[in-house]
């Protein structure tokens, strides 16, 4: 809505004669014409004309004054806002009224945005102007001139807040934003999220002419998934786009944390601009979290490097918009190991021969053995009881002390991998903290009346509260019977054992086998987990299943649990199939039933110079085990999209028994993406026991890394963790180049404003609402004192008189 005057009268009760008048002169004009040989056009024009002159005159003789209401000179405040983003920048030069010849600190973002500008002056007479530049933050500036467009951010919502919060009381008539629209910190990706905002102040968003350049490749989703299969533990997943690069070949390379290439691919780009996608399958040297990076680049440009320019210049033009888009860095965790697994058989078998070779050969697991060799037997009477106590076994080993022998009555072991000489000295853990030391547990071909009652919940208590996983292999005495239905150890495993032992092999040899063969097959679940597979290709997986050799030796279940997972089935010579491996979640860990007891059968068929595929089969098996149990301490660190440069570093200290602990003492030692490092200490959080927090304020492109070292309340180390998170606020910046209309168009309606072009910000005292003001004033003039009224006056006499004088008339 414009200003518009009011008008008043000096001599009001001079009116109604001026008005008399003006009919008196309007009846003797009529009459004047009366009997005329003029047409009745040249009458009419004749009579306008007089009575449009007289009708002024009478008009001036009321003294006629106008009032306008106006915005007081220098008593209101106008803010303008230009966006310093590299988005904006990006598309400035690739505009028409970008300059590609130079670079973007050669020459100002538009023409118009300069200190002298003609509308900055006719803005500065009626205004105090402010001038701010805005990214990640905002800050006032002398001159427009200042502005470098390197932000990576573009936060107007915040500005425009900001804004307001500093003028709350004082005299803001108008908001000016110079920005593409594209807002980093929108609250979400709908236009109406301006309506939100419910700003006091009209908002007047230029609406500049630049044409979008269409020529752009870009990286717009990176997702990262760590899994247990050998070959390719880590899966990096890219989706690349592309605006007007139909046909062209476009490379992917994935680099390491020293730049050092891991792998590269090729593809052409598609019609359409439709996303394609783009897999890197590999195996990450190092254990622990460190930061890859990834490149996209056309095969018809020379690479690109980290921090080169991302704008076109004079001795390089690239086909495309901007580098900016083309880099991502992503943080690859595969854990600091070695994770412990215990393995604990009720009989020496080759079962454990292969299981120990393979995981041998792994670094991020130790395997722990605790094998039976003799049974207790404590109802035979043996010879030499009076003279000796200990097991006779033990006869001929000097080295091993009385008190490490066993009784009679109690079962003889092999301790084998333990990491000292009181490790498993009296068999099984018999406390939760010895226990809680390792991720899994292996059970082989062990009895339930092996374990007390007393292990048996501390075994169910290391599933459920531990979160450890537990394995259960076939054999003849695992998963069978009555008792294993009604023992701790038949509710905590994902399997219903017969209450009559199952038909297996009996030790009398093949003839008196009375258990068909069954064959290895993957369930439509099976083939989804990537630890069960050994080839990423369908046809090889195949071909590998029915090489496998019949097993003989399995454990059949009438049912299992609800919620259980079948991974793997076994088909019978009837085309039965029955399962063979399955899986449930318990608590906060899993376990799970491998019903095969003579797994080590596919190890001896094997023929060649290469391993034999059992081994990696054992590997990932073992690695799905320990992917999911959770650590004695966890490190976090949480990013909020309001807040993208202030990170949250969140640390979980537990105990041995894994408790939570109140009163550790957590030192950090956080390092940024250039090696710096920097101190600090995180303090007991007041919303979850057990956690501590910090803050960390990210600066600096790329990779942060946060080291936890925890202390007891006594000064005992309870040992350290690692998190990493990556800080890349380019990467929203630079997802959209190009103006974004609607989103301006709805600032402007939504406050009250509306869009301005360049040469319409002079005249803003114009276009503003009067009721948007806070501070105006009337301006008073005499219309009759105005020399268009008296000119106009005497023009329409003059006329007049020229049209009688010509036609003959008095």
């Amino acid at each position: 809505m414009d200003w518009l005057p009011k008008f008043s009268f000096v001599h009001i009760p001079w009116i109604p004669y001026a008005v008399a008048a003006f009919g008196v002169l309007f009846v003797l004009s009529l009459l004047s014409y009366r009997g005329s040989p003029l047409t009745i056009w040249k009458r009419v024009f004749g009579i306008a004309a007089r009575m449009l002159g007289i009708g002024l005159l009478l008009f001036c003789i009321l003294e006629p004054m106008a009032s306008l209401e106006r915005p007081k000179p220098q008593a209101n405040s106008v803010a303008i806002l230009v966006d310093n983003s590299r988005s904006l920048q990006a598309l400035a030069h690739s505009s028409a009224l970008g300059v590609e010849s130079q670079s973007p600190e050669s020459s100002p973002l538009l023409p118009w945005l300069v200190d002298d500008a003609d509308w900055l002056l006719d803005l500065s007479k009626d205004f105090r102007v402010r001038k701010y530049i805005f990214d990640q933050s905002l800050a006032p500036v002398e001159s427009l001139t200042s502005r470098t467009g390197t932000g990576n951010a573009s936060s107007l919502y915040y500005a425009l807040r900001n804004i307001e919060e500093r003028y709350r009381g004082e005299s803001l008539a108008a908001i000016i934003v110079v920005s593409d629209g594209h807002a980093t910190d929108a609250p979400e990706r709908a236009i109406n999220t301006a309506n939100a905002l419910k700003l006091p102040t009209p908002i007047f968003p230029v609406q500049m002419d630049m044409t979008d350049r269409a020529d752009d490749l870009r990286l717009d989703h990176v997702g990262v998934r760590v899994s247990e299969f050998e070959t390719a533990p880590t899966t990096i997943q890219a989706t690349l786009s592309h605006r007007g690069l139909e046909g062209e070949e476009a490379i992917v390379e994935l680099r390491d944390h020293a730049g050092g290439l891991v792998k590269q691919e090729s593809m052409k780009l598609s019609a359409g601009a439709k996303p394609q996608g783009v897999t890197f399958r590999f195996r990450p040297e190092a254990s622990g979290i460190t930061d890859y990076a990834i490149h996209a680049r056309l095969a018809s440009e020379p690479n690109a490097a980290e921090g080169e320019s991302v704008y076109p210049t004079a001795s390089r033009k690239p086909r495309e918009l901007t580098y900016g888009n083309n880099h991502r860095i992503v943080s690859v965790d595969r854990g600091i190991g070695p994770y412990r697994v215990l393995y604990i058989a009720g009989r020496a078998n080759w079962e454990f021969k292969f299981l120990r070779r393979a995981l041998d050969e792994d670094a991020e697991i130790k395997l722990t053995s605790l094998i039976r060799i003799a049974r207790k037997q404590p109802k035979f009477s043996f010879r030499n009881s009076q003279l000796e106590s200990t097991n006779p076994l033990f006869r001929g080993f000097e080295d091993v002390s009385e008190e490490e022998k066993e009784q009679y009555n109690e079962p003889v072991f092999a301790r084998l991998g333990v990491a000292d000489s009181s490790e498993l000295k009296k068999g099984f853990p018999k406390d939760s903290e010895e226990l809680y030391a390792y991720s899994a547990v292996i059970l082989d071909d062990i009895e339930p009346d092996f374990f007390t009652l007393d292990q048996q919940q501390m075994l169910r208590q290391f599933v459920s509260v531990r979160g450890g996983s537990l394995l259960a292999l076939g054999g003849q005495e695992s998963m069978r019977g009555k008792t294993f239905r009604d023992s701790i150890l038949g509710q905590l495993l994902p399997v219903y054992g017969d209450t009559v032992p199952p038909d297996m092999v009996t030790p009398q040899g093949v003839d008196e086998i009375r258990v068909p063969p069954v064959r290895f097959l993957l369930s439509r679940e099976g083939w989804l987990q990537p630890w069960l597979r050994l080839f990423e290709r369908e046809s090889e997986e195949k071909s590998r299943l029915q090489e496998m050799p019949p097993f003989q030796v399995w454990n059949r279940t009438s049912q299992f649990k609800p919620g259980t997972r079948v991974l793997v089935e076994g088909m019978l010579e009837d085309e039965e199939n029955v399962p063979l491996l399955l899986m449930q979640r318990f608590g906060r860990g899993s376990s799970a039933a491998f019903m095969i007891g003579d797994f080590w059968r596919w190890g001896l068929i094997h023929d060649g110079p290469e391993a034999s595929p059992i081994y990696q089969a054992w590997r990932q098996m073992v690695r799905a085990l320990i992917a999911d149990v959770p650590k004695q301490h966890v490190a976090r660190i949480e990013v909020s999209p309001a807040s993208p440069r202030i990170a949250r570093i969140k640390i979980e200290v537990r105990g041995q028994d894994f408790q939570v602990i109140d009163n550790a003492v957590v030192d950090l030692t956080i390092t940024d993406p250039s090696g710096e490092t920097v101190r600090s200490i995180a303090v007991p959080s007041a919303s979850r026991a057990g956690e501590y927090e910090c803050e960390m304020v990210m600066t600096e492109t790329g990779f942060y890394r946060a080291t936890a070292a925890i202390r007891s309340s006594d000064g005992s180390d309870l040992g350290d963790v690692v998190a990493g998170c990556v800080y890349e606020p380019e990467v929203a910046e630079m997802a959209e180049i190009g103006l974004d209309r609607e989103r301006l168009k709805a600032l402007a309606q939504g406050s009250g404003g509306r869009l301005l072009t360049p040469s319409e910000l002079g005249r803003l005292a114009e276009v503003l609402p009067p009721d948007k003001v806070p501070v105006t004033e009337m301006q008073t003039f005499p219309l009759w004192h105005q020399p268009w009224i008296v000119m106009t006056a005497l023009i329409s006499l003059i006329l007049e008189w020229r049209l009688r004088r010509r036609n003959g008339l008095a």
